[in-house]
């Protein structure tokens, strides 16, 4: 019987070692903490991508450079408003509704509407006006803006609160 006693001391015991298992409580608890990890990625990734398309988004529709009578040559940028918000522009002339201004002599200067930011980055000065001051869901606007015989008039326009980017036409006159 000593042989049996002694075999048995010796003989390593798994079951008390010093190793120790997660208890299915911990795991549990742990993978939730993943899952909610990654939901909540997701939902941030997910709801910037929705705010983006159904927020302030305005979409060029067409561009031309034209002249009347004297030769005075003017761009016309169609933008349409593809999202589901209004796009307040720069405050209108009283009664008309029409929004108008000049923007400095420099090129590269910004004119900075209340959701629509506006640079003319090659031409001559910003002289522009917009055919509204608020465009809603669906609806379409002009801008329109001098620009000299023979030279490239290009604008860069940046809806305010959206991270979609930047609009930037260039017309040749």
């Amino acid at each position: 019987m000593k042989n049996m006693k002694s075999s048995n001391l010796t003989k390593p015991n798994w079951r008390k070692s010093a190793m120790k298992g997660v208890t299915p409580i911990v795991a549990i608890i742990i993978l939730l903490l993943i899952t909610i990890a990654l939901a909540g990625a997701a939902y941030t990734y997910l709801s910037q991508y929705f705010t983006g398309l159904t927020g302030k988004v305005l979409q060029l529709q067409d561009f031309l450079c034209t002249s009347n009578e004297a030769n005075n040559r003017s761009v016309s940028i169609t933008f349409k408003n593809i999202g589901t918000q209004t796009v307040t522009l720069c405050s209108g002339n009283p009664g008309t509704g029409i929004a108008t201004g000049t923007q400095g002599d420099a090129v590269g200067t910004s004119v900075g509407c209340t959701d629509l930011t506006i640079t003319k980055t090659a031409g001559s000065s910003l002289n522009y006006s917009i055919s509204s001051t608020a465009v809603s869901a669906g609806s379409t606007t002009v801008f329109k803006d001098h620009c000299a015989a023979g030279s490239l008039c290009s604008y860069r326009f940046v809806v305010q609160g959206t991270a979609l980017g930047a609009i930037a036409p260039s017309v040749q006159c």
